[in-house]
């Protein structure tokens, strides 16, 4: 299975939108920034995320785009759907007719399987388990600075004291 460009710079830009969302619309430009992502090529994938209806677009000179719902109401299946259509693994797994061995053939349990599986793995992470995941990481990279700063300056006062 192959993750397109559109999907990973998809998931990107609407995890950029999901952490400044209680804030104003954000501009093209600042997310094609922000994320490396080249501003034409973002300019298309986020009209297929509004074709599907998860970002809104504002005009004008504050204007921007946003979430259309909440962060915890959007999948990553949504995204991936949204700009790849559905997750097929093998043509046979959602087409009878796509194979003339498909009611015979025994590897098709397994690509059915695994698109289940992979497709109950994108539905089961929301935009906002994301968001919240690298909070959480970055709390813990904040924490281990204090720590180790807190650490040097201890040593720094202990190596004083025996001068």
């Amino acid at each position: 299975m192959h993750i397109s460009s559109r999907c990973r710079y998809g998931l990107r830009a609407m995890l950029y939108l999901a952490l400044r969302d209680d804030e104003r619309p954000v501009p093209l430009s600042e997310i094609a920034g922000a994320e490396a992502i080249p501003a034409p090529f973002l300019e298309r994938v986020v009209a297929g995320l509004r074709s599907a209806g998860l970002v809104t677009a504002t005009r004008g000179a504050a204007g921007g785009y946003r979430l259309s719902r909440p962060a915890a109401q959007i999948t990553a299946a949504d995204v991936v759907t949204a700009l790849d259509g559905s997750v097929d693994l093998a043509a046979c797994v959602h087409d009878d007719e796509a194979c003339r061995r498909s009611s015979s053939c025994l590897s098709r349990r397994v690509w059915t399987r695994l698109d289940e599986a992979i497709v109950a793995a994108l539905a089961g992470v929301t935009l906002q388990d994301l968001v919240a995941e690298h909070t959480a990481a970055q709390e813990d990279v904040s924490s281990a600075a204090a720590q180790r700063s807190g650490e040097c300056v201890r040593v720094a006062v202990k190596e004083a004291r025996m001068l």
